[in-house]
């Protein structure tokens, strides 16, 4: 079975665009190899880090989410550690795809268990109580 995971890659700021496509094809390339399917993969462009990393202040960042059997990702985080042009990544195992229109980061609270007005505070007279 596959699992649905979430993956952030921080590139190194020196490649070139054409470099930076290249490592992201070659990413897609590696999972499809290892018998992993592709959702979704965004390129969130150069952001400015925040603490260096390698003496690097900016990095090209890449959210990608894809399906892989789970005893196949410890192999998947040996050749990212290996490769040189990824400065950093994090992989988290998902229960199901974000809503759309959603950023990054950006989370959407469930509305169960909420009743209208449960956070207002009301004075007893608009209410229509009468004060003690």
């Amino acid at each position: 079975m596959l699992d649905l995971y979430e993956a952030m890659y921080i590139a190194d700021p020196g490649l070139s665009e054409h470099e930076v496509e290249t490592l992201a094809e070659r990413l897609k390339a590696e999972m499809v190899q290892k018998g992993g399917e592709i959702v979704d993969l965004q390129h969130l462009g150069k952001k400015r880090l925040a603490y260096s990393i390698r003496r690097k202040r900016d990095g090209f960042y890449f959210l990608l989410y894809f399906r892989l059997a789970r005893d196949l990702l410890s192999e998947l985080r040996v050749g990212y550690r290996l490769n040189e042009s990824i400065l950093r990544f994090l992989i988290l195992k998902k229960k199901e795809m974000p809503a759309q229109g959603l950023r990054p980061g950006e989370v959407r609270l469930p509305a169960q268990g909420l009743r209208p007005g449960a956070g207002d505070k009301t004075s007893p007279a608009e209410s229509g109580e009468e004060e003690e």
